[in-house]
């Protein structure tokens, strides 16, 4: 029987940068931030997905990754078959060795690939595969606006699943958008569109998410009834924990607090 082969990426340091307030994981100078590298967040998120796929179909999956972060560390830890078909110079991987990884996955005719990232990642993947072959994504991005995304890393285990289970399986275009960072430097959280992406289409139809909006101008009532509630409640003498974004920034400058859009 032919195996399914199916190619994993990790980008090692997407949603790293969001919960240390560094306005997401594209800077230069993430990786000095870095305390444990087999501790990052995308690398959870991928064990969660790879521990989850069917027992059933395990042995009919050959999958094709990176050295070390990008997929080896992992792949490693079960009892999954693959072969490494890019190795990196170093651990701190850059856009460069994504790149190269998804151009050997072209090279081995990959059926699938599996990527774990956020909406950049998603471009990427446009740049060199464009919709040529499926992927399925795992959310690990802090704050993600691409529809190509399921609602969580149980949810990628089920498509990836489904894929390798079921011959006449469908698929679906699906969009990928991205923050502008030009309007973002401007204070205002606005994404453009990408492109699309190719994703197998799942049997219940709620495991992906949809398209998030950035702009808050239609819900105009809605964001001041949420700061009329919470200015009603709000005092002095309470601890408040607010995460990033243009709703949240919205209701602290209420109260003449600067937020933050990105984390």
């Amino acid at each position: 029987m032919d195996k399914i082969k199916i190619g994993l990426i990790v980008n090692p340091i997407s949603g790293f940068g969001g919960p240390l307030g560094l306005k997401g994981s594209d800077s230069d100078d993430i990786w000095d931030h870095v305390t444990d590298v087999y501790n990052l967040p995308s690398l959870k998120r991928t064990y969660d997905t790879l521990n989850n796929i069917d027992s059933k179909i395990a042995d009919k999956i050959y999958f094709y990754t990176g050295s070390e972060l990008l997929g080896e560390y992992l792949l490693k830890q079960f009892g999954f078959k693959f072969k490494i078909v890019y190795t990196s110079k170093t651990q701190r991987t850059t856009r460069s060795d994504t790149y190269k990884l998804l151009n050997e996955f072209k090279n081995q005719n990959v059926d699938l690939i599996v990527f774990a990232g956020g909406d950049g990642t998603s471009s990427d993947l446009i740049k060199i595969i464009d919709t040529d072959i499926p992927v399925v994504g795992i959310p690990v991005g802090v704050k993600m606006y691409s529809s190509i995304f399921p609602l969580s890393p149980i949810y990628s285990s089920k498509i990836i699943s489904e894929f390798c289970t079921y011959k006449d399986i469908e698929f679906i275009l699906r969009e990928v958008s991205d923050l502008d960072d030009r309007k973002i430097n401007k204070g205002i959280t606005s994404t453009k569109f990408i492109g699309y992406l190719n994703t197998p289409l799942n049997l219940d139809d709620n495991y992906l998410q949809e398209s998030k909006g950035s702009s808050i101008s239609d819900e105009g009532n809605e964001i001041d009834n949420l700061i009329e509630d919470f200015n009603d409640r709000y005092t002095n003498l309470n601890s408040y924990i607010f995460g990033p974004g243009s709703t949240t920034n919205t209701i602290l400058k209420s109260i003449d607090i600067d937020g933050t859009l990105l984390g």
